[in-house]
């Protein structure tokens, strides 16, 4: 926290304006509270953020502008048109501007993801904090500050530009990708819905009212919050509720949906680690549910708010910790040492577990019968590229999507908009496709084919292997 009086520093000349697309000077905010919130898009932090932000905007609205600057850490978040794309999938309201060369962040002497910084009407900075969990502290000194002689204070609404909505259309940022031979389902996050078609008849279907909630029931009830990872066992969807932090699970017989894991809450007990007792599922809180998987008859999912892997048990309704220490890094060996940084995508071939690990741009192997974490492709933080070969000189960018095919592995490279395979036998990669927008979700379907979520165009694409052709799915009309 800072003491005392410092000035804040003037907005640049090279800050890039998304909400609105005219500049704006801190000058131009006198007589109001301004909450800068350096964040970038990647970032499963920056994420848990914008709600806590919400809640601000909600309880201080008369008094206080919230500005996101958005600080990116891949080259990819440093293109304006992806970051209106991340503005408009996340649904931020408030204002947002894109500083791509960090000039701002050095200004304001900004070392992490996220940071809010609180400046007063008068434009001296009064606070400054770093992580999550920010949103009671900021409130009370809002509280505090908001005496009726406060110098400077100008009431009134904040002016904001129309919320963002996703572009019209069949699907709207579509997430994860689930497919075998009688099903296709898809996390139509950006509606905050499911779409199923029954690959046999060629009809679809919706779970969901596409409004953003946590309600279960029947499909035209049941709401979700940017869903993602979907896995099938048997007759259940299972579903990654990611804004929930919550496992749903759709009845395919009925379409109904129920909540299985996770409290509503984003959970975060750093004594939760492998080896300890599994809990009651409903009773332990989740952090961003991304990606889901089957293996040994139990739902395994990628806890990305935690940087951890967790398994649900249907029989017993429980939560176990099956890998990782809970540190965001890349470090490999034994489950409960190992470290993780975000993991995003989830895959099995029946005995073990890739995980495309986005925020070291890394693709890591877990083997249940061993309890180690390997990793094949990546090797820090903050180290990426787009460069295929051996693994050793192998980079990717974000990578959000994995699908496993016998010896190969592929992975949706988000941040590089390419599809790209490992060969795990001769520990080479190549590229595939390439020039796609965020590709996050992949899946193999029976007979070989590559069903490809393209998020930032809101459509699938398949990919047939043996003939090259890439193909955009057409669903039937409604």
């Amino acid at each position: 926290m800072t003491h005392g009086v410092v000035r804040a520093p003037e907005f640049p000349a090279g800050l890039i304006w998304i909400r609105p697309r005219t500049a704006r000077s801190l000058a131009s905010f006198r007589g109001r509270f301004v909450l800068l919130d350096f964040w970038t898009y990647c970032c499963i932090n920056c994420l848990h953020v914008l709600p806590e932000l919400a809640r601000l905007e909600e309880r201080h609205g008369d008094v206080l502008s919230v500005i996101g600057i958005l600080s990116p850490k891949f080259p990819e978040e440093a293109d304006p048109r992806k970051a209106l794309d991340a503005v408009a999938r996340l649904g931020i309201r408030h204002f947002v501007a894109l500083d791509p060369t960090l000039d701002l962040w050095r200004r304001y002497g900004v070392r992490a993801w996220p940071t809010l910084v609180l400046i007063d009407p008068e434009g001296n900075i009064r606070h400054v904090a770093s992580g999550e969990g920010q949103g009671a502290a900021i409130s009370r000194l809002l509280d505090d500050a908001l005496t009726p002689d406060a110098p400077g204070l100008v009431r009134g609404p904040a002016d904001y530009p129309p919320e963002p909505t996703p572009e019209p259309g069949f699907l709207a940022f579509p997430g994860k990708i689930h497919v075998d031979t009688e099903l296709l389902a898809v996390a139509d996050s950006g509606h905050h819905r499911l779409v199923l078609q029954d690959r046999r008849r060629g009809t679809v279907r919706f779970i969901g009212r596409g409004v953003p909630g946590s309600e279960d029931g029947p499909p035209s009830l049941a709401t979700f919050r940017d869903p993602q990872g979907l896995v099938r066992r048997g007759d259940m969807l299972y579903v990654a509720d990611r804004g929930n932090h919550l496992l749903r699970a759709v009845d395919l017989e009925t379409d109904r949906v129920e909540t299985l894991a996770g409290t509503g809450m984003r959970g975060w007990n750093p004594s939760f680690r492998p080896g300890t007792p599994a809990r009651p599922a409903r009773e332990t809180a989740l952090a961003s549910p991304w990606d889901l998987a089957v293996l040994g008859g139990e739902i395994w999912i990628a806890v990305a708010g935690s940087h951890q892997l967790w398994s649900y048990d249907p029989r017993r309704a429980t939560v176990a910790c099956r890998v990782g220490s809970g540190r965001e890094d890349i470090e490999d060996g034994p489950a409960a040492f190992a470290a993780l940084a975000q993991p995003s995508g989830l895959a099995s071939d029946g005995r073990r577990l890739v995980l495309a690990d986005a925020e070291t741009s890394s693709v890591r192997l877990f083997d249940p019968a061993l309890g180690r974490v390997t990793t094949l492709i990546g090797t820090g933080l903050f180290d990426f590229g787009d460069t295929t070969g051996e693994f050793s000189s192998t980079r990717l960018q974000h990578p959000l999507g994995v699908a496993w095919d016998g010896e190969r592995i592929w992975v949706a490279d988000t941040y590089n908009g390419a599809v790209k395979i490992l060969d795990s036998a001769r520990r080479t990669s190549t590229r595939v496709l390439d020039g796609l927008e965020e590709p996050g979700g992949i899946a193999l379907d029976p007979k070989g084919g590559v069903w490809i979520t393209e998020t930032n165009r809101h459509r699938i694409l398949r990919h047939d292997p043996g003939s090259g052709e890439t193909s955009v799915h057409l669903f039937p009309a409604v």
